[in-house]
């Protein structure tokens, strides 16, 4: 009995030492986030609207924004998953298949110090935030340096309006059409 009680109580203490662990690493993302803002994009401190994890409902969905890169108009579709994925892609209506298909990003986020905090994997020791989305002024923004202000300001996508431009944006789907769209699957042409 009392060997059965320590085992438990070990299980116990690692997981919440895993659980300090991954606090630790996330506030060091958000240090990162708030040093990229002052020290590579030049701004002052970094104010946010935190996000409360009652809140984060509503971030779930697809987004757009304006983007920059090879395309006459760029932009950025954003996917924040309820399973704690994300996923982004850049599209534009001179843009191949392939610029589309290699502008693709996925990974894991984590909502920590009122910002959702983007990482490739799942944090890890090895594995440091990529970006964070964030909100000012009641508008949700992704950290983006090449940027101008140093965000993508994003609106919510609404799928009604673009046909097949709301699909996920990850490795294993088909490669999207040259205007950023991706054809439906026979079986969800026939619906």
């Amino acid at each position: 009995m009392k060997a059965s009680l320590l085992i438990f109580a070990f299980v116990v203490a690692s997981a919440s030492l895993k659980a300090d662990e991954k606090d630790a690493m996330l506030e060091e993302g958000v240090k990162f986030i708030h040093a990229m803002w002052t020290d590579v994009i030049g701004k002052p401190e970094l104010q946010i609207d935190p996000v409360p994890e009652d809140g984060l409902k509503a971030l779930i969905g697809t987004w757009r924004g304006p983007y920059i890169g090879r395309s006459a108009k760029p932009e950025l579709i954003f996917e924040l998953n309820e399973d704690g994925t994300w996923a982004s892609r850049v599209v534009g209506p001179d843009l191949d298949a392939d610029e589309i298909a290699d502008s693709v990003q996925t990974g894991r986020w984590y909502l920590h110090s009122g910002m959702v905090l983007l990482y490739d994997h799942p944090v890890s020791k090895d594995e440091g935030v990529n970006s964070a989305l964030f909100k000012k002024d009641g508008k949700l923004r992704l950290l983006a340096v090449q940027m101008d202000g140093g965000f993508v300001e994003l609106a919510q996508h609404d799928r009604a309006e673009h046909d097949g431009a709301d699909q996920p944006a990850t490795a294993s789907e088909s490669k999207p059409e040259e205007d950023g769209t991706q054809k439906a699957k026979p079986e969800e042409r026939s619906q």
